[in-house]
Formats: C-alpha cells, structure tokens, sequence
C-alpha cells in the first residue's frame, strides 16, 4: 500500500502544485505577517500610525476582525496556518501525508486526515473562497448554535464530508479499478461550507444571493440548494468514468449533514423555532 500511495503521490503532487517555489513561500510569508499583524491590532490596538493608505486597510481589517465571532476567527486562523505550510518545500512529504485525506490514506491507518485535511488548502483561490464563505455564512449561525455547538457542527461535518469522499472513491474504484481513484488526495473545507450552506439556505429560503464574480446574477437561497445537490449528484456519477475536480461526494456529505442539523434546531433550538413559527413554516 505505501509503494503504491508513493507512486500515486507523485502524480497527484503534480495535479495539486499550480504555484511555484518562490511563489508558495512569499505567498506563506505574505500570509501570515497579515495574519499576525491584523490579530495583533484586533488584541492590543497599539499599532503606530501608518501613513494612507496602509492606515486605511489596517483599520478596516482591525473593525472586520472585531466584528467576527471568536469560533469564526479560531478557524481562520487554523486555515491560515496550514495554507502558510503548505507553501514551504521541507513540509511537502508530511503535508501530503497528513493533510490530505483519501481511501488509501485512511486504509493505511491515517484517520486523522478525516480532521486535518477539513483545515487544508493549498490553492490560494480554494483558500479565499471558502474563507469568504465561512465569514458570509458563519456569523449568523454562530448567534443561533453559540460558540461550541458551532464548532461542534463545523469539524462534526467536515469530518463526515471527508469520510462521505472515501467512500465515493471506494464506490468508483469497483467500476474504474484504478488505484489512483483510492488514492486521489481530497483537502479543502468545502464540505464543512456546504453543511453551513445548507443551514443557512433553509433558515432565509427567501433571501436573495448575488455570484461574487457576477453581482448582476442573482438567485434565493432555498433555489441554490435543490441545484447544488443535482450538480453533485451528478458529478459523482460523472466519477465512475473520469476524474472530476471537485469533490463532489464531499459536497453531498457536507449538505447531509446540514439538512440533518437544521431539522435539528427546528426542533430543540428556541431562535430556529420561533424563526418558523414567525414564517409560518413546519417541518415535514
């Protein structure tokens, strides 16, 4: 099994490194002085004046910061320090290892990944899209649940998306019998974002959502859902004869486990309850 992950590794590491040396590491570098310096602003506030329009960013960074919720930035911060990690060649070998997570990875014993990989990215726009999602989505969440029971739910999903993507891999390989499919590394928060997705699209089925890239195109929430789960759907179907990049089976595990904890909260959680008596909303 390791000679064969070995083999399989090296093409993957292909597949996944689209930045260079230099690149990775003044991208880390860049990363994590922000990183450190907004966090510095957001505990101490002691940050000498900076000329404009530097000032300007640090403030606006310092009162973005401030309005996050302490769950929201402990996971930003996790985030953020595996993706500086990944920018360093020395770390490489480990990061593959251990931040990554497939069937080949867990068959040989690594059931942390099912973790580890949920606070893993190595592409910056993986990166940014999914933490934009986290602080668009996160904070209303974190005022319904509270603290723990969001972070409960956030490593609670991530970890069933990661293991929901094992068994899609498990399911294509009967069909593909290549032993890349078992070994396809998997990272990324997507499937923790979706299960948030999901909570919140049928809290505010109503609302309406504008494409980041797009603003002119707009959608409700309670559309994006049913169409978020075809797309996956078919995608994992797609899976059984190619490769497909995204992870769809991630995805679906992720908004598994949204639709199970929104029921959840209809039932148990006095905001949510009230939220749909208000609505005139029920249950089925």
């Amino acid at each position: 099994m390791m000679q064969r992950w070995s083999r399989v590794g090296t093409a993957a590491r292909g597949r996944l490194q689209w930045l260079s040396t230099k690149r990775r590491f003044l991208l880390g570098a860049t990363t994590c002085s922000g990183g450190c310096l907004a966090m510095g602003t957001m505990h101490f506030g002691v940050l000498p004046t900076l000329p404009p329009p530097f000032g300007q960013y640090v403030n606006r960074s310092e009162r973005w910061l401030k309005k996050q919720p302490p769950a929201i930035l402990q996971i930003l911060a996790a985030n953020t320090i595996v993706f500086a990690m990944w920018r360093l060649p020395a770390l490489q070998t480990m990061m593959y290892r251990n931040f990554t997570c497939s069937f080949a990875s867990l068959a040989s014993g690594r059931i942390h990944t099912t973790l580890t990989s949920v606070f893993s990215h190595q592409g910056f726009f993986h990166f940014g899209l999914n933490m934009y999602a986290l602080t668009s989505f996160a904070p209303v969440l974190v005022d319904i649940m509270g603290h723990a029971q969001f972070l409960q739910f956030y490593v609670g999903s991530g970890i069933a998306s990661s293991l929901a993507s094992c068994s899609l891999q498990a399911a294509h390989y009967t069909v593909r019998r290549s032993a890349y499919v078992l070994s396809r590394p998997g990272l990324g928060a997507s499937g923790a974002v979706f299960a948030m997705l999901a909570v919140w699209g049928q809290l505010f089925p109503d609302l309406k959502l504008h494409v980041i890239f797009a603003p002119f195109i707009s959608f409700h929430a309670g559309d994006l859902l049913p169409a978020l789960v075809t797309f996956d759907i078919a995608g994992s179907l797609y899976g059984f004869v190619r490769d497909s990049p995204l992870g769809h089976g991630a995805h679906l595990g992720g908004m598994a486990c949204g639709y199970l904890m929104f029921d959840w909260l209809s039932k148990h959680n006095q905001k949510v309850i009230w939220w749909n008596k208000k609505h005139h909303r029920s249950r089925f």
